[in-house]
């Protein structure tokens, strides 16, 4: 009868594997069979001879441990747990089994951990020979992948673990055996090399690339596993004859049906001034000053500009209470802080601040509400609840009947809806008193939620999203990450941001909170009770290594953006009236240099969101050391200003995840115990020194951008030699002039031709009888020889346009 018995195992080095067995009983082994089951799941059993040396079974196999782990979702925390390995041993005498023996292996064994609880630094496995990673977390819209893979290449200090080697790669559904794609034998070595191949016909969802490492020509080891996901988008909104409202960009395909010799370029905002408009001096503000206002307000009246900015962090040694001030300006340039002479600060009133956040004049709570939203607000007070009288229960539909979109929004539970209610119904109060389910534990969860006047319905029992690691469309690394409603559909979006896996090369030890690579997904509605989920924008090939996406916002002006539904109003959605291409932009984060900037995105349809082919920062972030270096968070909103758009941001000067040590009050040895990642980080030469780098340098303040009006992106000819011509699919031209955006150099032109629904030049308005635009202006007006576009009432008609060294902005009917 075999014996149980514990193992004990050790790596002898990348390749092998040595095993041992103390026999203090039974009859000698002469092979060990040994199954092995790595942590994604795979198993392979092995033999080998046994060597017996003073009681002890000694035995080694070829099996190089390249997989560092499962990445599964472990906790609301967003923490993955890696798994382990399984060895199941069996030794033989001849054929007959005489000891067993199991032992397991965590991954993590070979993995240094910080000390800030930030995990694993999963990047610094110390079994790795190669690096293998999808080019791309999510593929949407393509059946073409790729993937990336090379040895470890060699670092200072530091010779390479394996400058050459050969492999074997497929693609399998996630879990699977079987080969969708390859298998192909690669030869690595440290330049980087591509392995591409079809995904056509394969259904949405997530598949596993498996490379598997060669030892004297054969295939050994465990598997190193890549999760990679293909998404497909419902079909993109199509043009349709629609009439012209407003401006519309010149950013991308979308609404032309024709197009030669052009191509779409980004034009980066300005900053103005170049610097922080006003940083820490008073003693109720600290060294983080946010925009709260989201837009810079101008009163024409008065001639000032004025922004309102919100105090967070703290001083050097000293708390600072939460405050909102306001700042105002003449120009747009030269800030300063008036004298509002409304709250008392340390006795005194001389100063700017004119509240505090989320409280009335009286500090009493209120209803958290974008800024945008308050004017609506302070004109019909209705639209709020009234919070003494707040109730929230569960929706009941044979009690509740049909529920009302316009009154339905979503917000997180725990933290802040609970909190606002004067009565909680038993059924709610018990599915978030229990300890699991406390607000510090679950952190996140979306419910949607329908009010009727002082009354709150939970249209589920389930929340529609929660905090989370994993790519399954229902967890997110942290809130939403933007939110919308599209009034021409009734559709309401809500953005967040699943983590994918940050396999290296894509790995960054500085943003190792959750060990992965940050990518954007929606989930969108008409009734709050039916929902739809896709994945929107995932890194590229294109994009730097480690690059993450942290937020996206569309661009729209506060007009527009205030005119939510009053549902939506609550869950602080802003709202379009759709129908046109709009800008929006990216925010992007590269993760190893933990710089972040905006990117200029556009889309028709809040589904498709497309970047332009030169990607460049939409607001530039400044030199090494400046104001604006670490990074630029944008608010996504416009302000129009004598044709000018401005757009307010927080500028911050060091690098965006560097520790604050003013913050915590942390001395050098500590701050060095509980940032040891750090080490790792590009501006890092020493303790003393990075400790006085962050200490002196962090400081987060207001900025500004601004550009002429509609010029985020141009279209111009790619041959400049040659003219570029775009011609729209059929809109209506509903007003009594048309006008175009744009700049010409000198002796070029634009000219305009309108044409009927097939595109035949009607009488009047051919390309031979437009007076060329020449010239810069924002609002060129085309003019024919004999005729206006009122003559066509609601005619559907085709637009070309004829670009001869010129930067065609968009257009307009007025």
């Amino acid at each position: 009868m075999a014996i149980e018995k514990t193992i004990s195992l050790r790596a002898l080095d990348r390749w092998t594997l040595s095993f041992a067995l103390d026999l203090e009983e039974g009859a000698a082994p002469t092979t060990a069979r040994t199954r092995i089951t790595q942590p994604r799941g795979y198993s392979q059993t092995l033999q080998a001879p046994v060597e017996l040396r003073q009681g002890c079974a000694h035995w080694q196999l070829t099996y190089p441990l390249c997989d560092e782990g499962a990445y599964q979702p472990v906790n609301r925390r967003c923490d993955w747990g890696m798994g382990e390995y399984r060895f199941a041993v069996e030794l033989l005498r001849r054929e007959q089994v005489v000891h067993r023996a199991m032992h397991t292996l965590s991954p993590l064994d070979f993995v240094p951990h910080t000390f800030r609880g930030t995990g694993p630094l999963i990047g610094f496995y110390s079994q790795y020979l190669v690096e293998c990673a999808p080019d791309r977390p999510v593929y949407i819209d393509t059946d073409e992948m790729s993937v990336s893979f090379r040895t470890i290449p060699a670092r200072p200090a530091r010779p390479a673990r394996a400058k050459r080697c050969t492999a074997t790669m497929d693609v399998v559904e996630a879990g699977g055996k079987n080969a969708l794609a390859g298998p192909w034998e690669l030869q690595l070595d440290e330049a980087r090399k591509q392995q591409k191949f079809s995904s056509a016909g394969w259904r949405r969802g997530e598949y596993w690339v498996r490379l598997q490492l060669h030892w004297e020509g054969r295939p050994v080891g465990a598997y190193m596993v890549r999760s990679v996901w293909k998404e497909i988008l419902p079909p993109e909104r199509e043009p349709g004859p629609r009439p012209v409202e407003g401006f519309q960009p010149a950013v991308g395909a979308w609404s032309y049906g024709r197009l030669h010799n052009t191509r779409f370029d980004a034009d980066p905002m300005q900053p103005r001034p170049d610097n922080w408009l006003v940083s820490q001096q008073k003693p109720w503000e600290s060294e983080f000053l946010s925009v709260a206002s989201e837009a810079v307000h101008y009163d024409p009246q008065e001639g000032h500009y004025s922004l309102d900015l919100a105090v967070g962090g703290s001083n050097v040694h000293r708390p600072v209470e939460a405050v909102i001030c306001r700042i105002v300006s003449d120009d747009g340039i030269h800030w300063r802080r008036p004298h509002i002479g409304r709250i008392a600060h340390q006795g005194s009133t001389a100063n700017n601040i004119i509240g505090y956040p989320d409280v009335d004049a009286t500090g009493k709570p209120t209803w958290p509400l974008r800024p945008l939203h308050q004017a609506r607000v302070a004109e019909d007070p209705a639209l709020l609840p009234d919070l003494e009288q707040l109730s929230i229960r569960f929706y009941d539909p044979e009690r509740d009947g049909p529920v009302d979109p316009a009154h339905c929004f979503v917000k997180s539970t725990g933290w802040d809806l609970l909190q606002l209610c004067t009565f909680i119904d038993p059924a709610v109060r018990a599915q978030f008193s229990t300890s699991e389910r406390s607000p510090e534990h679950i952190r996140f969860q979306a419910y949607a939620v329908e009010r009727r006047a002082n009354e709150l319905l939970l249209l589920s029992r389930e929340p529609l999203l929660r905090s989370g690691s994993g790519m399954d469309l229902h967890h997110t690394t942290e809130s939403f990450r933007y939110t919308l409603e599209d009034r021409a559909t009734g559709t309401y979006y809500y953005y967040f941001r699943p983590g994918a896996h940050s396999y290296p090369p894509h790995y960054s030890p500085l943003d190792n909170i959750h060990m992965v690579r940050r990518v954007l997904a929606v989930m969108w509605t008409r009734d709050y009770l039916h929902w739809e989920r896709r994945f929107v924008l995932s890194p590229d090939e294109e994009d730097l290594d480690g690059t993450q996406f942290y937020h996206m916002y569309l661009h729209n002006q506060p007009a527009e953006a205030a005119q939510s539904s009053p549902g939506a109003l609550l869950g602080g959605l802003p709202a379009v009236d759709g129908k046109r291409v709009y800008f929006g932009a990216l925010t992007y984060y590269d993760a190893h240099r933990s710089q972040m900037w905006p990117e200029l995105l556009w889309t028709a349809d809040f589904l498709h969101w497309h970047r332009l082919e030169k990607r460049r920062k939409m607001i530039p972030n400044s030199a090494p050391g400046r104001y604006s270096f670490g990074a630029v968070r944008h608010s996504g909103i416009f302000t129009e200003i004598d044709a000018t758009w401005w757009m307010a941001f927080n500028a911050y000067r060091l690098p965006y995840k560097y520790p604050n040590p003013n913050r915590h009050h942390w001395e050098e040895g500590e701050f060095a115990r509980k940032n040891a990642q750090y080490a790792h980080a590009p501006d890092f030469e020493n303790w003393e020194q990075f400790y006085e780098f962050c200490r002196r340098g962090y400081s987060i303040n207001p900025a500004l951008a601004v550009a002429p009006a509609g010029r985020l992106a141009h279209a111009e000819a790619i041959a400049a030699a040659q003219p570029a011509e775009l011609v729209t699919t059929p809109v209506l031209l509903a007003g009594k002039a048309l006008f175009v955006n744009a700049a010409t150099a000198a002796g070029g032109s634009v000219r305009v031709e309108l044409q009927d629904a097939e595109g035949t030049p009607l009488a009047g308005f051919e390309l031979e009888v437009c007076q060329p635009l020449q010239g810069d202006e924002l609002h060129h007006r085309v003019q024919w020889r004999e005729r206006e576009i009122a003559v066509l009432e609601t005619q559907p008609v085709q637009i070309r346009f004829v670009l001869d060294q010129a930067r065609f902005y968009g257009y307009s009917a007025q």
